[in-house]
């Protein structure tokens, strides 16, 4: 089977070879340069699933970071993320996320770059670890600078989504006109470059713990205080308070307004995240509903949070799982929900 695989591989190849853009090894949605402790290969895109390797951008977790694995601090090392061309917003979590004396102790980037590239995957252009796709490049490159902070940023997302969808399709129109080698896949492939850091104190290791876009939602859980979770309820006797059980302690308040009546919508199926009804307690004329999204481990209402980093003011939402994972499905898409613990 490996040998039809590389026959396939040389004569597609052949026909592909005038094509222009590099060639782009793609392990699954992400890739990079190098990474701590791994053998970089330069012009080639390999990611294994090591300690600090390319897929600690992704997994949900500050305590988790990409480490570039080239002497000095990696200026002009990348990673690579297949991403639909529809996203609003960035955020990222430079630095080493695990503690703060790991942040200052490591390099965190002071500087990076942004570039798009149009990536088609032709039919049984694979290798055994990863899919090999052509690649053209977007031509307008945007930079993001960032603080020196301990914690997410922010950023608008510099991209149109339509010009990029446009882009796309263009590059499918001229491949077709090139090659009759079938199409398994066509993605927007994100190249994010270091282009300048702020130096670690101890170490040349440029780290950054997370990136993030407005699909998905990552909570800082580093000051969780309720861990041990029992019962969420309203009382009985104020039904403007919220409490909550845990295994050492009951009747905990969580929420207080007494001109407010709650409600408990529903707890997730994982017991991290609770959706809370919040109404007047008075009510003159119509009354004003409001979906509250709890993370029960801090028990702290994280609606503001949502609408920084993801762009969506929460006016009322469902919590599900798909895979094990908590979604929360609001008006306009749904947002994958992760605690990111430190």
């Amino acid at each position: 089977m490996n040998s039809i695989i590389t026959i396939f591989i040389f004569t597609a190849g052949v026909l592909l070879s005038g094509m222009q853009g590099p060639e782009m090894m793609m392990r699954g949605d992400y890739n990079a340069t190098s990474q701590l402790k791994e053998e970089n290969r330069r012009g080639h895109y390999y990611s294994a699933n090591v300690k600090y390797g390319v897929q600690n951008l992704f997994d949900g977790k500050f305590s988790t970071a990409w480490v570039e694995g080239v002497k000095g601090y990696g200026i002009g090392e990348a990673v690579f993320v297949i991403i639909p061309d529809d996203y609003k917003i960035i955020n990222i979590f430079n630095g080493y996320g695990k503690s703060m004396a790991l942040f200052k102790n490591n390099g965190r980037v002071r500087r990076i770059k942004l570039i798009y590239h149009a990536g088609i995957n032709p039919e049984g252009y694979v290798t055994e670890i990863a899919e090999i796709y052509k690649s053209k490049k977007y031509p307008k490159e945007y930079f993001i600078d960032l603080k020196d902070t301990f914690g997410v940023q922010t950023f608008d997302f510099p991209f149109s989504g339509r010009e990029l969808a446009e882009f796309k399709n263009t590059f499918v129109d001229e491949y077709k006109k090139m090659t009759s080698v079938p199409i398994a896949s066509v993605k927007m492939i994100l190249k994010i470059e270091i282009i300048d850091v702020y130096k670690g104190a101890k170490f040349e290791d440029t780290c950054i713990s997370e990136i993030f876009f407005n699909d998905k939602f990552v909570c800082d859980t580093n000051a969780a205080e309720f861990t041990d979770f029992n019962k969420l309820y309203v009382d009985d006797s104020d039904s403007g308070r919220v409490k909550m059980d845990t295994s050492g302690k009951e009747g905990i308040v969580i929420l207080r307004d007494k001109k407010s009546v709650f409600q408990i919508a529903e707890v997730s199926k994982d017991k991290k995240w609770a959706s809370i009804i919040r109404m007047p307690a008075h009510i003159a004329g119509r009354a004003e509903t409001e979906y509250l999204l709890l993370n029960i481990n801090t028990g702290r209402i994280v609606n503001a949070e949502i609408e920084t980093t993801c762009g969506i003011r929460l006016s009322n939402f469902l919590l599900t799982e798909k895979d094990g994972i908590t979604i929360l499905e609001h008006s306009k898409g749904e947002i994958k929900l992760f605690e990111g613990i430190r």
